[in-house]
């Protein structure tokens, strides 16, 4: 069987904002679980969220990893979604900044020959409200997609727009709702290597 690790944050960990605390969506209804059904015996998913995780922008914050390559390797697809923190988290959003910052863990990941294939999703963009900050942070996170999707190209690794999808998000214009959940593991079998 072969192995794909999904490194993200909230919204890989299955985060329900209906909750207000660290509470998760159901087993069932979280996207990891609906997509391990849908690839039933063909691939073991080996999902990695956490809330609040941003892109590993120092050796310290790639230790994680390198216990998690040590103890699954070897991988046959890596897939990342992150960025949504990176810009969600700050006073000033910047996606230039995020940019830079996925691109040069892209960069280790094919120094570390984390797997033969890893996949860069970006992830949908934060919602537009009424307030201006989310505003700004949706903004820069069309932004931050498209330079993922110039970084993908560079480095040579696979690119998705989960922005493209159609995600359903839930009141917090942030999180996965579980409609979100369904649509988002339905899309995501199409992006898996033969």
């Amino acid at each position: 069987m072969k192995k794909a690790f999904f490194f993200g944050d909230s919204n890989t960990y299955g985060f329900d904002p209906r909750e207000f605390s660290d509470e998760r969506y159901p087993e069932e209804e979280r996207w990891t679980t609906i997509l391990q059904k849908e690839l039933k015996d063909s691939w073991e998913l080996i999902p990695d969220g956490l809330n609040g995780r941003r892109i590993p922008d120092s050796d310290g914050k790639m230790m994680h990893l390198e216990r998690m390559f040590r103890e699954h390797e070897p991988l046959d697809l890596f897939a990342c979604m992150l960025g949504t923190n990176d810009i969600l988290q700050t006073l000033t959003p910047d996606a230039e900044e995020a940019a830079e910052k996925m691109e040069k863990f892209l960069i280790w990941l094919k120094k570390r020959n984390a797997a033969p294939d890893i996949l860069l999703i970006a992830p949908v963009p934060i919602g537009e409200t009424g307030d201006e900050f989310y505003r700004r942070c949706h903004r820069e996170c069309i932004r931050m997609n498209q330079l993922f999707r110039e970084a993908a190209g560079r480095q040579q690794v696979r690119f998705a727009d989960a922005g493209q999808w159609n995600i359903r998000l839930a009141f917090d214009q942030v999180h996965f709702s579980p409609e979100g959940c369904r649509t988002f593991a339905a899309r995501l079998p199409e992006l898996f290597p033969l």
